[in-house]
């Protein structure tokens, strides 16, 4: 070895000795002493005080740490990219030494800055859910009538010969002959100027045989019996069904027509299972019908099925709808929203309803003040004890958005900047009621006015576990410094874990539930092929093929609780679906398109697919602001759905996907 590099080794092993600040100034007091001993110089308590927070400011300004939340592996100097996956590092703040709780996380301004944390205040706010469905209007049973045959007879004369005619209340209908009301008539007439109890018994049963008062009358008028007898309609409305047809004999009691009143009809709706907390008696509902585009109705639930259907596993609704103006026909087919307010206790209400009193009969009765339904003379209920509003409703509830909380299969944690000017984050559990839209309520655990990390909370997270300290991941603490994404053992968190990551029991599934999988699965395909190519109207074009697909699909084709898993499923597939589709935005589309591709990877690999190739598993570490996201697609190029032509090949293929054989 030379003699230059003999020195830059030396060199290189001679490590610099560091002293701290106040011992250098101490021992430079004593030398001072010693060369001046007259002077007596030493050091004061405030001298020792300036020294020591000078160490500290020297230890504060020793060069950061950035890591990888994904690669702990990795340690930087300075701020940039990982050189494993592409995302931003973060700064790893040294342990305080007890500074901070074992939950909370103190971090510079640049840090959070750099890791992009962003808060938003707790707070109340009237929040809505939206619960869609689908079902079809149909005849409002109370307002229907049968029109029997009130004596056996023979028909002679028929007057409404067919379905579908328009009557008034007591139009005729059809002509009978009976020997038996013949008899009856003729006992009345011989009784009439005999004895007054013969003749009310006589009355009495021509009444019995469906013969009006006035019909009556007219027997007395005229002083003979009739041979024929005539049938009036006793209601308004359509003939649904017709029983009668000239000559036919008939028997006592045989329904001849069937009349419908159309003035008033029924939307009859199916929600599904999860839908139930967001469902109230008397509820108000919009929809719209193709045979009317661009017009809204609207009516109130009047009953909420207490049976669960158990193969669609759906709860059935029925909704009273107004129909004056004649616009709604029975066997439309309809698509209603139903927006759902919640009170502060989390509950559904209708405020519309508070303080008022309806009538369980009849829901189209609401009035102010308790009394009697003017319609069955039932006493009136307040709307309370149908579940219609919140005896406890006090004000809006409280709510957090739906990015602020990690979520586990048991555990909700979210990150709360405390007081301070200094950044300082503490992770809590907290307990969440209902999600309503881009809202999640707090039931326990947070108070209005606190900020809570509403972008960024994985990142402290992580960070927690690098410094070993409790996190959502870790839930006991003391860490190794590496990602777990399995978090507490049996508690893999959904929120945090990468599709391509998580493994799915297979559940059964026939042949055509696969097959058509497979072609939901292709119509899916042409999403993430329209949002590679930067073309929103191809995107949404495919997500109006998926939800066609997504109709077909046969639901007995899975049974027991693959049926419970599919329904589940079903409803994830098809709510980002309808957003995409409502959209302008490409940046929107591919957000919704996120969610949607984590469920269509859960669901292909759940079920299995036939009929549409071989499917690609892929991943993309920079998507979803450096957070990763996967999708499905064809063939092993890359095409990157969430950036399109920015970074179209960014990303690799996971896996493939597998048909059935």
């Amino acid at each position: 070895m030379s003699e230059i590099e003999n020195k830059k080794s030396t060199k290189k092993n001679l490590k610099p000795i560091h002293l701290p600040i106040w011992l250098l100034l101490l021992i430079g007091a004593l030398i001072g002493w010693g060369l001046h001993p007259n002077q007596q110089q030493v050091p004061t308590e405030t001298e020792l005080a300036s020294a020591a927070d000078g160490q500290e400011d020297a230890a504060a300004a020793e060069p950061s740490v950035w890591t990888c939340s994904m690669h702990p592996t990795v340690m930087l100097p300075e701020f940039g990219l990982c050189p494993i996956c592409n995302m931003d590092l973060i700064e790893l703040v040294p342990n305080s030494g007890g500074a901070t709780g074992p939950s909370e996380l103190k971090m510079s301004a640049t840090a959070v800055a750099l890791a992009e944390i962003s808060t938003t205040p707790v707070q109340r706010m009237e929040v809505t859910h939206e619960v869609s469905m689908v079902g079809k209007i149909a005849y409002d049973q109370t307002k229907m009538a049968a029109i029997p045959a009130w004596f056996a007879g023979r028909i002679d004369q028929i007057f409404v010969d067919s379905t579908y005619i328009p009557v008034k209340k007591g139009d005729h209908l059809v002509a009978l002959y009976s020997q038996d009301l013949y008899a009856a008539e003729r006992d009345f007439l011989e009784a009439r100027d005999g004895n007054a109890r013969l003749a009310s018994a006589a009355r009495g049963r021509l009444r019995l045989m469906g013969v009006s008062e006035e019909q009556i009358k007219q027997l007395e008028k005229n002083g003979k019996p009739n041979e024929r007898e005539i049938v009036y309609a006793t209601i308004d409305g359509f003939v649904v069904h017709k029983n009668a047809m000239l000559g036919r004999y008939v028997k006592e009691g045989e329904v001849l027509y069937q009349i419908a009143n159309l003035d008033q009809v029924w939307l009859e709706l199916d929600a599904y299972e999860t839908d139930l907390p967001w469902l109230r008696y008397g509820q108000k509902v919009e929809f719209d019908v193709l045979g009317w585009p661009g017009e809204i109705f609207g009516g109130r639930v009047s009953l909420i099925s207490p049976v669960l259907h158990e193969h669609t596993r759906t709860i059935h609704l029925r909704v009273q709808v107004d129909n004056a103006d004649g616009k709604l026909r029975p066997g439309m087919v309809v698509k209603a929203r139903l927006h759902a307010q919640l009170s502060n206790s989390g509950r559904a209400m209708d405020p519309d309803l508070e303080g008022s009193w309806i009538c369980p009969m009849h829901p189209e009765v609401i009035v102010e003040v308790a009394g009697a339904c003017p319609k069955c003379g039932m006493d009136l209920i307040p709307a309370s004890e149908m579940g219609s509003t919140d005896s406890f409703y006090e004000d809006d509830p409280l709510v957090i958005p739906v990015t602020a909380p990690l979520i586990t299969g048991k555990r909700a944690v979210v990150y709360v900047r405390l007081p301070g000017e200094e950044p300082h984050f503490q992770g809590r559990q907290i307990v969440l009621g209902p999600r309503a839209g881009d809202w999640f309520v707090v039931n326990e655990g947070l108070r209005e006015g606190e900020l809570v990390v509403d972008k960024g909370a994985f990142r402290l997270d992580a960070e927690l576990q690098l410094t070993g300290k409790v996190s959502m991941m870790s839930p006991e603490g003391g860490g190794s410094g590496g990602h777990n994404h399995g978090g507490m053992p049996g508690d893999a968190s959904m929120a945090e874990m990468m599709p391509h990551e998580m493994s799915w029991d297979r559940l059964p599934a026939n042949a055509a539930f696969q097959t058509q999988l497979g072609a939901l699965a292709k119509a899916y395909v042409g999403i993430q092929v329209g949002l590679a190519g930067d073309d929103l109207l191809a995107a949404q074009s495919a997500a109006k093929n998926t939800i066609a697909a997504l109709d077909l699909m046969p639901h007995d084709g899975v049974e027991g609780d693959a049926h419970k898993m599919w329904m589940e499923l079903e409803e994830q597939v098809r709510l980002p679906l309808e957003e995409m589709i409502a959209t302008d935005q490409m940046d929107a589309a591919r957000a919704f398109f996120l969610p949607l591709s984590s469920i269509m990877i859960e669901t292909v690999q759940r079920f299995g697919t036939a009929g549409a190739g071989e499917l690609k598993l892929a991943f993309c570490p920079m998507a979803d602001d450096d957070n990763g996201a996967d999708w499905l697609q064809f063939g092993d190029d890359i095409r990157n759905p969430y950036f399109g032509s920015e970074m179209l090949m960014c990303g690799e293929v996971i896996r493939t996907l597998s048909e059935e054989k």
